[in-house]
């Protein structure tokens, strides 16, 4: 418990949403990704459909791709964590996104409901012991 006064009050809300998406060791990826987030001031429906979606299909597109494969192909070949990132991006991806600008990437939902937030700048980020503190946090 001394592990978690010792945080500040960015430090606790970014644990408290790395357990709100089933974080338990985050990279230091997933991290940055959350800080910067409530940094933003972006809504947490919007981080975690980045961190845990749109990130991940980045990630797994970005593995897989090969020059001229079709996305079949891709899928064929990807493993079930990379063709669940996939799948779940087919519907987002179809989804007109307005032509709006809105300088984020926002979660389907907010999308859909032109709910969008103007973002804040983002005030700097978790040094490597405040990333660290958070992972004690979470282990605890």
């Amino acid at each position: 418990m001394a592990a978690m006064r010792a945080l500040t009050e960015h430090q606790l809300a970014v644990v408290d949403l790395l357990r709100r998406l089933g974080e338990t060791s985050p990279t230091d990826g997933t991290i940055h990704n959350v800080d910067c987030g409530i940094h933003s001031g972006f809504p947490p429906c919007c981080i975690t459909f980045f961190a845990k979606g749109w990130d991940r299909w980045i990630l797994a597109y970005s593995t897989l791709r090969a020059h001229g494969e079709t996305r079949e192909q891709l899928l064929a070949r990807a493993d079930p964590l990379q063709r669940e990132a996939l799948l779940a991006m087919d519907s987002y991806r179809d989804m007109p996104l307005l032509g709006a600008r809105v300088g984020y990437i926002p979660c389907p939902r907010c999308a859909l409901l032109r709910d969008f937030v103007s973002p804040l700048r983002c005030r700097g980020h978790l040094t490597k012991r405040q990333r660290d503190a958070v992972r004690r946090a979470l282990a605890a």
